[in-house]
């Protein structure tokens, strides 16, 4: 019995490799049927797409060189890759209302390290540079620059790596329904917002990415259905807000470096209050103006906030809005926070209407403080603030000359 199984797989296979074609493109080839061999190459994508062996699991191998054209095709485990990397193959679609790669099937992959393309003219509403949408598409080694979308990958498992995405004017990379994906390695540059994930989206991964530049947020995460997902040692700085998260329900953000984002470096927003959602090991610093908060909770229950530091921010360390809640808040660094705004001199400012009982337990002058005039001072609200000139001392936090030694953060050495 054993014996007929591993010959029933064997056969598939060999059957899928069989049927599986690789097609070569280079400047100098033609468009005419039978192109596609390395000594016989098709001159555009189009064309190769259009041969007899093209077909599931097909591979298509480019040369270098400008290809003035759309590709679109729809089948499962295409695998569209450079010969000689991004920087000397280029995709530039004619008609600006067109994607460059509109991609439809499971499995698909473009590009690879090392073996990806430029990427660039799809500058029409809502349309992508490179838009992939199916089971696992795999986005790699790219370079993707003067779009309307950069990337856009809709499906499940989506693995978009080690691309640079600058200047798009909408999202660099937009990641739909990406459920349990992997968003690693990536530059996103000066677009609207950088890195951004939504819809039906659980346990996905955004890791060790660089965004920067970037008008609205470097990483936004949004939507009813998304949770227990992580946010990791990334370096988000430059922006016009940090990282801007809407659901967070079991989510963990961790060894994140957010520098100088005008309005905030990490914004949680109506999120977490089924499963526990930890923020840990993040540094937020150098905010420029008043509004600029390290961390910003605006109704966020059942979190976990520990081991942060919030450093010369222009507005408070940690800014609790109404209805927002902590369970543990403990081993932070909040120093020199409210250098732009009389209004917000905290290391902490708490307008939580339900009052936190983890914050409740703060109010007062702990042992060996010395706390400022504002310390206790009534917001519009009429709840308690802890703010002082510089900073509060919080049991279990530090309030000190300089920042405490930090664990060091792994995105910082990209």
């Amino acid at each position: 019995m054993q014996s007929r199984i591993l010959a029933a797989t064997l056969f598939v296979l060999l059957s899928a490799g069989a049927n599986a074609a690789t097609l070569y493109v280079e400047k100098w080839g033609r468009t005419t049927a039978g192109c596609g061999s390395r000594n016989d190459p098709c001159s555009t994508i189009n064309a190769a797409i259009a041969q007899p062996g093209f077909g599931t699991n097909a591979r298509i191998r480019v040369g270098p060189g400008i290809y003035p054209e759309s590709v679109f095709f729809t089948m499962d485990g295409v695998r569209l890759e450079s010969m000689a990397g991004a920087r000397v193959t280029m995709l530039r679609t004619p008609l600006a209302g067109d994607m460059v790669i509109h991609a439809q099937g499971d499995r698909v992959q473009i590009g690879r390290r090392g073996k990806g393309f430029t990427v660039t003219g799809a500058t029409g509403n809502l349309s992508a540079g490179i838009r992939v949408e199916g089971y696992k598409p795999r986005v790699e080694g790219n370079i993707v620059y003067g779009n309307y979308y950069g990337i856009r990958a809709i499906g499940a498992r989506a693995q978009v790596r080690y691309n640079e995405i600058y200047s798009n004017i909408s999202y660099g990379l937009d990641c739909r329904h990406c459920d349990r994906g992997i968003i690693e390695f990536n530059e996103a540059i000066n677009n609207s917002t950088g890195i951004g994930v939504s819809g039906i989206a659980t346990r996905f991964q955004v890791r060790r990415n660089v965004s920067r530049d970037n008008l609205a947020s470097g990483i936004e995460v949004a939507g009813s259905s998304t949770n227990q997902y992580t946010v990791k040692d990334n370096v988000v700085q430059y922006n016009g807000g940090g990282i801007g998260v809407n659901n967070a329900d079991g989510a963990k953000f961790q060894g994140n470096l957010m520098g100088l984002n005008t309005h905030r470096g990490m914004r949680l927003d109506q999120s977490t209050f089924d499963k526990p959602a930890t923020v840990r090991n993040n540094i937020a610093m150098g905010g420029p103006t008043e509004t600029s908060h390290g961390f910003q909770l605006d109704t966020v229950g059942n979190l976990r906030f520990q081991g942060n530091s919030a450093v010369q921010n222009g507005g408070s360390g940690l800014s609790i809005g109404a209805f927002s809640t902590l369970n543990s808040l403990k081993g932070n660094n909040f120093y020199a926070n409210g250098a732009w705004s009389p209004n917000f001199d905290c290391g902490i400012s708490n307008a939580s209407i339900v009052e936190p009982t983890v914050v409740q337990a703060f109010l007062g002058s702990p042992a060996g403080a010395a706390p400022g005039p504002d310390a206790q001072a009534n917001d519009n609200d009429g709840h308690d603030t802890i703010c002082g000139p510089q900073g509060y001392v919080l049991p279990g936090n530090a309030y000190i000359a300089k920042p405490r030694p930090y664990r060091a953060n792994a995105a910082a050495r990209l």
